[in-house]
């Protein structure tokens, strides 16, 4: 059943309330209640001018269900569904590749983000807060494998009906780093 959600204004900003169930530890459920803040009020200062992001944000959570994993956070998902998956699927190495780029360079700048929200720009800003870390001590094709894990991630995501449209590392640009292999005189 499709939720429309309650919108509310707070604090200088617009909030949109729906119910979602979600799994605990232990295995069972429970409803929750959360809130997502859709805009402020100096940029829309009447209600009539914020009833589209609503729409357009209860529309795509109504897209993807309120399943108990649909709002489920990305760090939890790699870590509970993806990596186990890829162990039972791909070889060690390529469960290996995935799992190191996850551990060493992306899960935490990811904490507190949600699968169903993240969007490219959150991509893109990891990459970029990434290279800002390592610059370029980090090679080229480093970088290539953090898009192509975080690619697989979201291609998982959306194959197991957690994640509903593109996937939003599509268009994400890769950090220069440095040139791979030996220099030469």
């Amino acid at each position: 059943m499709a939720q429309q959600g309650s919108l509310y204004f707070d604090h200088g900003s617009w909030y949109d309330r729906y119910w979602e169930t979600i799994q605990n530890e232990d295995g069972t459920l429970s409803r929750k209640n959360p809130t997502h803040r859709l805009a402020s009020v100096k940029d829309y200062p009447k209600k009539s001018d914020v009833i589209p992001l609503k729409n357009q944000f209860m529309d795509r959570l109504n897209k993807i269900g309120f399943t108990p994993g649909a709002g489920v956070s990305l760090v939890d998902f790699v870590d509970k569904t993806f990596l186990p998956a890829c162990d039972r699927r791909l070889s060690g190495g390529g469960a290996k590749c995935y799992r190191d780029t996850w551990k060493c360079y992306l899960k935490h700048h990811v904490v507190g983000l949600r699968l169903r929200d993240v969007r490219p720009v959150h991509l893109q800003n990891l990459l970029n807060a990434v290279e800002e870390k390592h610059g370029t001590n980090l090679a080229h094709g480093t970088y290539k494998t953090m898009k192509v894990t975080l690619s697989a991630i979201f291609t998982e995501a959306r194959n197991l009906g957690l994640y509903d449209g593109a996937n939003p590392t599509t268009g994400v640009r890769i950090p220069k780093g440095r040139k791979h292999g030996r220099r030469r005189l």
